[in-house]
């Protein structure tokens, strides 16, 4: 079987790149839906009765002053 050149000449690859680009932001607003999802879920067992202020210690680093 012989392949038409003329056939991929004519194809418009603008409207690939567009579903492509598509797909991808679609995939990461889920993502990103998913993970903010999860982030309320956990702290949400935390309370909301103290908020950190900005000289309060965590267990991450130790406050530079």
């Amino acid at each position: 079987m012989t392949s038409k050149e003329s056939d991929s000449k004519d194809f418009d690859w603008t409207a690939v790149e567009r579903a492509v680009e598509c797909e991808l932001l679609d995939r990461a607003r889920r993502t990103a839906q998913r993970i903010t999802d999860r982030v309320r879920r956990v702290t949400s067992d935390a309370g909301r009765d103290h908020t950190l202020g900005p000289n309060d210690p965590t267990d991450v680093c130790q406050v530079v002053m």
